[in-house]
């Protein structure tokens, strides 16, 4: 199906073309912290509390861990102006399906703790092959915060 989806719109190479489509969508250099947190980001009701999760796609995860200090800035700026229970922006290798979330305090800590069991290091929780907001990271969370 490809290769002919591939022949009607003139591409040769599918697996260059597709590097090349995500190497686009992960080009963060003219976005400031709040614009990453934001790109993709969703207020959520859990157990009668707001939280923010926002999700970060990328192919080059070190540039947005570089600006780690900056997005952490940004997370807590918008929970304080939103007034949320608590934070997360999930950073995902889209190639590697990983998935590395930023941990703004102890609040968020102790929810990444609990719902995934994992271990926060550098303000940051490992959460592995968790690159699903909708279908993983979500109905983990409900079920913690309930």
């Amino acid at each position: 199906m490809g290769a002919y989806l591939g022949q009607i719109a003139g591409v040769s190479d599918l697996e260059k073309y597709a590097l090349e489509q995500f190497a686009a969508k992960s080009d963060l250099g003219d976005l400031s912290a709040a614009q990453m947190l934001k790109t993709d980001y969703k207020l959520f009701s859990f157990g009668g509390k707001s939280y923010g999760l926002g999700v970060l796609e990328s192919t080059n995860l070190a540039y947005a861990l570089s600006r780690k200090a900056e997005l952490l800035q940004a997370m807590q700026d918008e929970k304080d102006e939103q007034n949320l229970a608590g934070i997360f922006l999930s950073l995902v290798d889209i190639l590697e399906e990983k998935n590395l979330t930023l941990v703004l305090g102890p609040d968020e800590q102790k929810v990444l703790e609990g719902a995934f069991k994992a271990t926060v290091k550098d303000d940051l929780a490992d959460l592995g092959n968790l690159i699903s907001r909708k279908k993983q990271v979500v109905p983990a969370l409900e079920g913690y915060l309930k």
